[in-house]
């Protein structure tokens, strides 16, 4: 992760490189005790890496009847 930074009581629990549907660019999921971070890495030609972040919080994450979990994303 280069631009997610982590509050001092967070912890990083799972790191790696993962692909979306959505884009073909470099994705790097890292999940904490306090939120999931989804880190776009958009490589241009002759320019800087663009990067943007989509973090989730975890309380956001519910339990159905104890069997699976899933993250509302609205």
């Amino acid at each position: 992760m280069l631009c997610y930074k982590l509050e001092s009581d967070e912890v990083a629990l799972f790191e790696s490189d993962v692909s979306l549907k959505e884009n073909k660019d470099k994705n790097v999921i890292l999940i904490t005790n306090h939120n999931i971070v989804i880190e776009t890495t958009k490589k241009k030609m002759f320019k800087k890496p663009e990067f943007s972040l989509q973090v989730y919080p975890t309380s956001d994450i519910k339990l159905n009847k104890n069997l699976m979990m899933y993250l509302y994303l609205l």
